[in-house]
Order: structure tokens, then sequence, then C-alpha cells
């Protein structure tokens, strides 16, 4: 049984995806151009976002997991 308080870092998911993925996605988001949008990313900057799980015992339940969901969400709604 998993444990709810353990975060799993899974394998394949590095350094290097996080970081391509933080400036893609703050990339994402500054390009609204939506009044306030700098505010948005100094918050999710300054409160741990890119290193939250997505969820304690779902799907990316692991580092990293919210920021790698957002970005797949933002990349589907975009294809839309």
């Amino acid at each position: 049984m998993k444990n709810k308080n353990t975060i799993q870092e899974p394998a394949g998911i590095s350094d290097h995806y996080k970081q391509n993925a933080i400036k893609d996605i703050e990339t994402l988001l500054i390009d609204t151009k939506r009044e306030g949008i700098n505010n948005v990313v100094s918050w999710i900057q300054d409160n741990n976002f890119y290193y939250m799980p997505a969820s304690n015992d779902n799907h990316n339940s692991f580092r990293g997991g919210l920021l790698s969901h957002s970005l797949n969400v933002a990349h589907i709604a975009l294809k839309a």
C-alpha cells in the first residue's frame, strides 16, 4: 500500500525536463498578455508550484507533478 505522504519521483522526469517545463509554462502564461499575469508567474515561482505533486495518490503524484500536469493540459488546450 502506497504511503500518501510519500512523493514518488518517477523514472524519466529529469532536472533538464523540469527546467524546460518551467520555461514553457512561464512563456505560455506571459504570452497571454493578460493583466496581472506577471503577478501570477511571481506567485507560482514563490510558492513551490513547480515542485508540488498534482495529487497525493493518483496520476502525477511526484515532485513536479503539478507542473507536468499543468503543462500537458495547456498543450492539449492549445491544440483545441
